[in-house]
């Protein structure tokens, strides 16, 4: 995703409505803003082990056994991922915000009015979100390798013990994985942010796509490593390796072709609604968190619906057809 600025607004969603001066929804608004990696790592969990696996279920002329494997993958990814967020990515969420918060704790003050710019605060500056966005996807591209080895290796127990056995799917209890707030990780994380040659950088990339780059990589990272640990697996039958595989590679091939149209589709249109809704809230010191939450929440629903919702039933089918044995 792109990092927001007052200039150009990233995945921008027409058809706002009254209810957003809500006072409440402009704190959950806030909260999205400030907890993107748990909103995000949330939403997932629920597309994965809700509308995909009923995605695949309708998934028409595919195999039982198949479907069985698909809908295995989703929830062990969902799961693991989750899990994962909130063991690495919160923490670390949390730490940025705490930089966010008091950067003359943490930062030098060449830093900061060099991160700073034209921004009336740190937490304002494009610049600055683009570190703290670019290093929360640089943790999970460093996670992908262990997520996809627990991937697998849960998948297998879901299709052997859970899906086999006809059990309902109760897997909604993930473990509960708290990561305090420390001025030792924030303290770590500021010395990154120090660097000047980071510094210039950022202003170089923090209003370009340089991070979607980072997300698509990530995303083609964890497919392929998937796919290779899927073929090593002894545990899953040779028959289902390659339906499984061609399901994940079009389902991150759509997945990555389908954000990269919506985002061009809406830019324009909404541009007037983002400048409507920020000339409402003009004089709100926490506007930037509202813009960016509100962006954040309606990119993720929208991938969501498409992820979750429609490529599961095109890319069971294709694994299904391409499989097949000519």
């Amino acid at each position: 995703m792109k990092i927001q600025n007052n200039n150009n607004p990233i995945y921008k969603n027409p058809n706002f409505s009254g209810f957003l001066d809500n006072k409440k929804v402009l704190k959950g608004l806030e909260y999205i803003a400030d907890h993107s990696a748990t909103f995000i790592a949330g939403t997932e969990l629920a597309g994965a082990l809700l509308l995909r696996p009923v995605s695949i279920s309708l998934t028409p002329k595919t195999k039982k056994e198949n479907k069985k494997w698909a809908i295995s993958k989703s929830v062990a990814s969902g799961v693991i991922n989750f899990a994962l967020v909130k063991t690495l990515a919160t923490p670390i969420e949390n730490a940025i915000k705490k930089i966010s918060a008091q950067p003359e704790k943490f930062l030098s003050k060449k830093s900061i009015k060099n991160l700073k710019g034209n921004s009336t605060k740190l937490a304002e500056s494009n610049n600055f979100k683009f570190l703290a966005h670019s290093f929360k996807i640089g943790t999970n591209i460093l996670a992908s390798f262990p997520k996809t080895l627990l991937t697998v290796g849960l998948m297998t127990i879901v299709a052997d013990k859970i899906l086999n056995k006809k059990q309902e799917n109760k897997a909604s209890n993930t473990p509960n994985f708290k990561g305090k707030l420390t001025d030792t990780l924030s303290k770590k994380i500021a010395k990154v942010f120090d660097k000047k040659g980071l510094q210039d950088f950022s202003k170089k990339v923090s209003d370009k796509n340089f991070d979607d780059l980072l997300l698509y990589a990530k995303d083609t990272l964890l497919t392929t490593l998937f796919s290779i640990e899927t073929l090593k697996n002894k545990k899953i039958e040779k028959k289902n390796k390659k339906p499984l595989i061609i399901n994940s590679v079009v389902s991150t091939g759509l997945a990555i072709i389908s954000s990269m149209t919506i985002e061009k589709v809406l830019d324009k249109p909404i541009q007037k609604s983002i400048n409507n809704f920020k000339q409402k809230h003009l004089n709100d010191a926490k506007l930037h968190k509202y813009v960016e939450g509100l962006n954040l929440a309606r990119s993720t629903f929208i991938l969501a619906i498409i992820y979750y919702g429609i490529i599961p039933i095109i890319s069971t089918f294709a694994g299904e057809k391409l499989s097949k044995e000519k």
